[in-house]
C-alpha cells in the first residue's frame, strides 16, 4: 500500500471518529490537566494545551490551545450535558478552578493526586541540589524521587544511609511518602485524621518555603 493510500484512509476513519463524538455528552467524571510543548530551538516560550479527559471512558474527550477561562469555555460550550458532570478532577490553579466552578456547576471538585504529590518536589530538589550540587544522574536523586514500595531492598538501605547524614533532607523525603501513603487510605474518616497530621508536622517548620507548601497543601485539598 502506498503512503497517500494509508494517509487517507488514516484520515478517514480519523474524521468518523470525530462525528461520532461530537455530540457525545459529558460523562459524569472529568478530568482537566495541561500540558506544555516547547518553542523552537532558541526559544523559551511553551505553548499550552488543555486535556479534558472522560473518565468514565477513560480516554481523552477534548484538547483545547490555551488554558485560559474564556478559551476553555468558547471551545466546549458546544458539548451538551456539563450540568450532569458530578466530579472534576483537576490541577488546582486558580483559572481551572474558576473555569470549573462555573462551566461544571454541579461537579465536585478534587485535586489531582499527582499534581499534589509533586508539590513538594521543588523543595526537595533545592535541598539536594544545596547538599550535591546539580548532579541531575545522582542515584540519591533518583532513588528519592522513587515511592520507597518500588525500591529494592539494597536501594533502601543506600538511601538510608544517606539520609541518615542529612537530617533535613530525611524529614522532607518522610513527608513525601506520608502524602503518598494518605492516598491508600480508605474511609474519609481516617484519611481526614492523616491529612491533618501532615498539616500538623509541616507547622512546625519555620522556613518561608515550607510554611508555603503547607497552606497551599491545604489549600488544595480542603477547598
Amino acid at each position: 500500500m502506498s503512503a497517500g493510500f494509508i494517509y487517507t484512509a488514516f484520515y478517514e476513519q480519523l474524521d468518523l471518529e470525530i462525528r461520532k463524538s461530537k455530540n457525545a455528552e459529558f460523562g459524569s467524571r472529568v478530568g482537566i490537566d495541561e500540558h506544555s510543548f516547547g518553542g523552537k530551538k532558541g526559544l523559551r516560550r511553551s505553548e499550552f494545551v488543555t486535556m479534558i479527559v472522560d473518565h468514565d471512558n477513560k480516554k481523552v474527550r477534548e484538547i483545547v490551545l490555551g488554558k485560559t477561562h474564556d478559551s476553555l469555555t468558547q471551545n466546549l460550550a458546544h458539548i451538551p450535558g456539563r450540568e450532569k458532570v458530578k466530579l472534576v478532577t483537576l490541577d488546582m490553579s486558580d483559572s481551572y478552578k474558576s473555569f470549573a466552578k462555573n462551566f461544571f456547576p454541579n461537579a465536585e471538585l478534587v485535586a489531582d493526586r499527582f499534581h499534589v504529590e509533586r508539590l513538594i518536589q521543588p523543595l526537595m530538589l533545592s535541598k539536594r541540589i544545596e547538599i550535591t550540587g546539580d548532579q541531575r544522574t545522582n542515584p540519591v536523586r533518583l532513588l528519592m524521587n522513587r515511592k520507597r514500595k518500588n525500591l529494592e531492598c539494597w536501594e533502601r538501605t543506600k538511601l538510608d544511609m544517606w539520609l541518615k547524614l542529612h537530617p533535613k533532607m530525611n524529614e522532607l523525603y518522610s513527608i513525601k511518602e506520608q502524602i503518598g501513603r494518605f492516598y491508600e487510605i480508605k474511609g474519609p474518616d481516617r484519611a481526614e485524621t492523616a491529612f491533618n497530621k501532615i498539616l500538623e508536622r509541616l507547622s512546625h517548620f519555620k522556613e518561608t518555603s515550607m510554611k508555603r507548601f503547607c497552606k497551599t497543601l491545604a489549600g488544595k485539598l480542603k477547598s
